[in-house]
């Protein structure tokens, strides 16, 4: 079941135990008489948000067109339009210095939120592992949206020293926010955001479809030096996996990224809208990772579609023509063709007599 703690200050102030029914709504809001959470605050409406349960039984948050909207883990609802609710999900709502974590009754409360912020690595990847690709090789039974109960995982002899406490902290916790822990019918369900090998995971569950062009006009796949030479001839290929991985923009220094390794030396920039208008298809995962299937059998996104690519270190690429670099590096045959149905090539400095890339090659 359900659990709503309400934060202040950091610590857990009060805890609800919702009865959401089907087709009714739990409502949370300034009055009284229609909400089931009355909610003190200026900025709090009348009816200010529902929480609703979903046809698969999973729970959703809805913004019930608030005056001064309302916040699901940082992002603000659209008004009407259900968000699912995650173990480990926080709430805001209006300008309330309040804010409200999700919980799974079957994990023992802390009363601060502060408690433990670390990711415990053993775990992550033992789950990481699981989840995208050993399910099936474990008997552990998956839904086509990836999810698999928590307490059939917990069962195996690898888990059997974890608890649904340090699960939960681990989604919570962990930096690349790897995992969705989701409650239905009264059970933990989790699964990995993104990453996976399992073929028979339906990509339309797993991920949100990214259907307007303009949503993403540009998204960027990390990669090495020592690839850059392939990917230029022949395009991304998502080689075993499901997908092809992307981020939706360019990454802060320092920060933690999902979607590319922290040791990636280069990037390329990929035309979301162009490549969508031949057909290829992209989505969004739950912890912002843009995923793509590429195009035909292999799965690829050839390079027509790039648009350049960075030196990661430096971030300031010197812009070249593509035939000069043709020239300087050799490149004959396939390579040139791709090459030069590209704009620019904004380039690194050096290239060896043996024809390898010491600095940023881009297209």
């Amino acid at each position: 079941m359900l659990k709503i703690e309400d934060i202040k200050s950091g610590e857990v102030v009060e805890s609800h135990s919702p009865q959401i029914l089907p087709r009714k709504r739990f409502i949370l809001g300034k009055d009284s008489a229609s909400s089931d959470i009355v909610l003190d605050h200026p900025s709090i409406s009348r009816q200010h948000l529902a929480l609703i349960l979903n046809r698969d039984g999973s729970y959703g948050a809805v913004d019930l067109s608030s005056s001064h909207g309302s916040w699901l883990d940082g992002e603000k609802l659209r008004p009407e339009h259900p968000a699912l609710v995650k173990i480990g999900s926080i709430l805001r709502l209006g300008a309330s210095s309040r804010s409200y974590r999700f919980r799974f009754v079957g994990a023992t409360s802390t009363t601060s939120t502060t408690s433990t912020t670390s990711s415990n690595v053993a775990l992550s990847k033992a789950l990481s592992w699981l989840l995208r690709h050993g399910a099936a090789q474990q008997g552990v039974p998956m839904r086509p949206d990836g999810f698999c109960k928590l307490s059939d995982i917990l069962s195996l002899r690898q888990f059997a020293v974890y608890s649904i406490e340090e699960v939960e902290r681990e989604v919570q916790n962990n930096p690349k926010k790897r995992y969705t822990l989701i409650e239905v019918g009264g059970e933990a369900w989790i699964r990995a955001t993104q990453g996976h090998t399992i073929r028979t995971i339906n990509e339309e569950l797993l991920c949100h479809p990214i259907r307007d062009p303009q949503e993403i006009p540009m998204c960027l796949h990390g990669t090495y030096y020592r690839f850059l030479d392939a990917i230029l001839a022949s395009g991304l290929c998502r080689m075993s996996r499901n997908h092809i991985h992307f981020m939706p923009g360019e990454p802060r220094s320092g920060a933690v990224v999902s979607g590319m390794r922290g040791s990636c030396e280069v990037l390329i920039y990929v035309e979301v809208p162009k490549a969508m208008a031949a057909g290829i298809r992209f989505f969004r995962s739950d912890n912002n990772v843009i995923l793509s299937p590429g195009a035909g059998q292999l799965g690829i996104i050839t390079p027509e579609y790039f648009t350049k690519v960075v030196d990661i270190s430096s971030g300031r690429p010197r812009r070249t023509t593509v035939l000069q670099l043709a020239a300087t590096r050799h490149v004959t045959g396939v390579a040139v063709a791709h090459l030069t149905a590209m704009r620019h090539v904004t380039g690194a400095a050096q290239i060896t007599t043996t024809g390898h890339v010491t600095g940023a090659v881009a297209a």
